[in-house]
């Protein structure tokens, strides 16, 4: 284990391939090759060719992977990626959390890109959650499928485009058919209970 402010280099190879240590309270278990951790504290890299910029008390375990910084941020899975955040962890290989907190992502080649408590279960791969911040499970739906989940719902601006078909008029022309059912609705209602 190397701490207290060290700056070593370790199995250089004559294609210049090294590990590179930086900052205190850090560690950089075996001899593994091109593992960088970049700052903070408390930070554990053992995945080879794997990276940890900052934060505090992150664990890196995968190959080829990346924990940009934050707190308490963990990756299992191999070329796997936490951008920021507190207790994210990404254990599907190829899988990416972009911020927020307690977000997990099980799968291959899926997400969580903002929010809290996000999930995408191991069996959804290719799965993306985009989800609020409110303290209950934002989960995926499905095998490559984007699950938006807000409680204050999701607005838009612009067309909408379904199998590249442009159906913003057909979206708009049930909205006002829905309005015109809830005014009938709320007629027959009033004249039942008059």
């Amino acid at each position: 284990m190397i701490t207290n402010n060290e700056v070593l280099y370790k199995d250089v190879d004559e294609n210049g391939i090294f590990n590179a240590y930086f900052e205190n309270n850090n560690s950089l278990f075996g001899l593994r090759r091109s593992q960088t951790l970049g700052g903070g504290e408390f930070n554990t890299v053992s995945g080879n060719y794997s990276v940890i910029g900052g934060g505090a008390n992150n664990v890196n375990n995968g190959y080829v992977s990346i924990i940009g910084g934050g707190l308490d941020n963990c990756i299992i899975g191999n070329y796997a990626s936490i951008l920021g955040g507190k207790n994210n962890e990404a254990t599907g290989n190829y899988s990416i959390i972009a911020g927020g907190s307690g977000n997990k992502t099980f799968a291959e080649n899926s997400a969580v890109l903002a929010g809290k408590c996000g999930r995408v279960f191991q069996a959804h791969y290719g799965a993306t959650v985009l989800g609020d911040g409110e303290d209950r499970i934002h989960k995926s739906r499905g095998s490559n499928s984007l699950s938006l989940d807000f409680s204050n719902g999701v607005y838009m601006t612009g067309s909408i485009y379904l199998d590249g078909q442009d159906v913003t008029n057909n979206i708009k022309n049930l909205g006002g058919y829905f309005k015109t059912f809830s005014e009938n609705l709320n007629q027959e209602l009033t004249g039942v209970f008059v």
